[in-house]
């Protein structure tokens, strides 16, 4: 609530906004992009559902592009997968009403230093194809990040944090030519 609070009095218009969890906003992407017109909307601990309550905070902005990262913690969370699949097509759907372009990431896997990186990591894949099938569905590009971090239903340790679920600046600076 602190942050959706502080994200409300905000009144900077962008190009680019990056929505998402605590993958998303671990990142000063205006920096990583070398560019001046990208706004972060990511909040730590954020599900699909919080982020598709707070899309204002996205709409206002007026962005040409909305880069879309979430659903690691709905799985962990047990949110059943139609739902986080609906939550990000609303998401997707409210953006287009609005002109602006949704790109989708992928949830990376985690690394084998998280605990219970296996059941987590077959959740993922399951949640990854049913996102995949939305956005080919949908005409909604994605970007996949285990393409680029991952081997094998999981993801490179040196693409991680010590939890073996954030993303080390390695894995952004992947993330970064994705986008």
């Amino acid at each position: 609530k602190e942050q959706t609070s502080l994200q409300s009095t905000y009144n900077t218009k962008a190009a680019i906004v990056f929505l998402g969890t605590s993958l998303t906003y671990r990142v000063q992407w205006n920096e990583l992009l070398g560019r001046n017109d990208c706004v972060n909307r990511g909040i730590p601990l954020d599900n699909t559902e919080g982020m598709l309550h707070r899309i204002d905070k996205v709409v206002v902005v007026e962005p040409k592009i909305c880069f879309i990262e979430g659903g690691i913690n709905d799985i962990d969370q047990q949110i059943a997968y139609d739902s986080i699949i609906n939550h990000l097509k609303q998401i997707a759907v409210i953006l287009k009403q609005h002109k602006i372009i949704s790109v989708i990431t992928t949830a990376p896997y985690t690394s084998v230093l998280c605990k219970n990186f296996w059941p987590l990591n077959y959740n993922i894949a399951y949640f990854n194809l049913a996102l995949n099938k939305m956005a080919k569905s949908n005409s909604i590009s994605v970007i996949d990040l285990n393409a680029a971090l991952s081997k094998v239903m999981f993801t490179l340790p040196e693409y991680t944090t010590t939890d073996g679920l954030h993303l080390s600046g390695a894995a952004f600076k992947k993330w970064k030519d994705l986008v």
